[in-house]
C-alpha cells in the first residue's frame, strides 16, 4: 500500500497545535476546563466538542469507558457528567495530560469516576479493567515511519500508524465480550485505507457512526468508527 503524509494538513495542523501559548479555562460543550500549551487544546478543534457531544451519547447505558489521549480530559469528563452511573479510566501518553485530567474532573465534580494514568496507548492501564466502550480521537495525520516526532506532534501525529498498530493489537484485553472500540478519525487528514487494513490485520471490522464537518485552517470530515471482533 502506498501511503504518504498529507502535506498540506500536515502543515495546517502543526500551527494549529503550536498555536497555543499559555494556559486559560475555556467553555468546551458546556463544560469549564483548563488547558495547558503542552496539552492538545480542545479549544482551538472544532472536533474535541464533537467527540465530546458524540461519545457522551454513545455511552448512555454503559458502566465503563476507557478513553486513550485524554488530553484535558473534555470527553470523559462530559460523558462521565451525562453518565452519572459510568466510570472513566482515562489515559494519556503525556504525564501533563493525565495530570490535567485529574484536575479538571475534580474541577467538575466527577473525579470520584474518573481515573487517571499516564503511559503509551493503553500500557497504564490496570489488566483487570474491562470495557464496554475504549474510545480513542486518534492521532490520525500519518507521517512517514521514519519520521521522528518532537515538540507537539505526538499530540495529532503517528509516524506509520505504528502506535494505531498497537492499540489494535492490545485493545482486546481490556475488553468486554460484547465490548466495542470506538475510534475518531479524520479520512481528510488520515489514510482510512490503512486505518481499514491495520483493524482487519487484528481481526477488527469497521462500521462508520457519525460523521460531521467543520473549519480548521480547511473544511476537514471527521468521523467516530465502531470497531469489533
Amino acid at each position: 500500500m502506498n501511503i504518504s503524509p498529507k502535506k498540506q494538513f500536515v502543515d495546517s495542523t502543526r500551527e494549529l497545535i503550536n498555536s497555543s501559548t499559555t494556559s486559560r479555562e475555556v467553555i468546551i460543550s458546556g463544560v469549564s476546563i483548563f488547558t495547558d500549551p503542552d496539552v492538545f487544546n480542545p479549544s482551538v478543534f472544532f472536533s474535541s466538542e464533537w467527540f465530546a457531544n458524540r461519545i457522551s451519547e454513545l455511552v448512555k447505558d454503559e458502566s465503563t469507558l476507557i478513553e486513550v489521549g485524554s488530553g484535558s480530559g473534555i470527553v470523559s469528563i462530559k460523558s462521565a457528567i451525562k453518565n452519572p452511573q459510568l466510570h472513566v479510566y482515562a489515559t494519556d501518553i503525556n504525564s501533563k495530560a493525565a495530570e490535567l485530567t485529574k484536575i479538571n474532573a475534580e474541577k467538575n465534580d466527577v473525579s470520584n469516576r474518573i481515573s487517571s494514568y499516564s503511559g503509551d496507548v493503553l500500557d497504564a492501564i490496570p489488566d483487570f479493567i474491562k470495557a464496554d466502550s475504549v474510545f480513542w480521537a486518534m492521532p490520525f495525520g500519518f507521517l512517514d515511519p521514519t519520521d521522528v516526532l518532537g515538540g507537539r506532534d505526538s499530540q495529532v501525529f503517528d509516524p506509520g500508524y505504528r502506535a494505531i498498530k498497537k492499540f489494535f493489537a492490545t485493545a482486546r484485553r481490556y475488553l468486554k465480550d460484547n465490548g466495542r472500540l470506538l475510534i475518531g478519525f479524520s479520512v481528510d487528514i488520515g489514510h482510512y485505507e490503512l486505518l481499514e487494513q491495520i483493524s482487519h490485520d487484528y481481526g477488527f471490522t469497521l462500521k462508520l457512526l457519525n460523521q460531521t464537518k467543520g473549519i480548521e485552517k480547511d473544511s476537514v470530515s471527521m468521523e467516530i468508527y465502531e470497531a469489533r471482533q
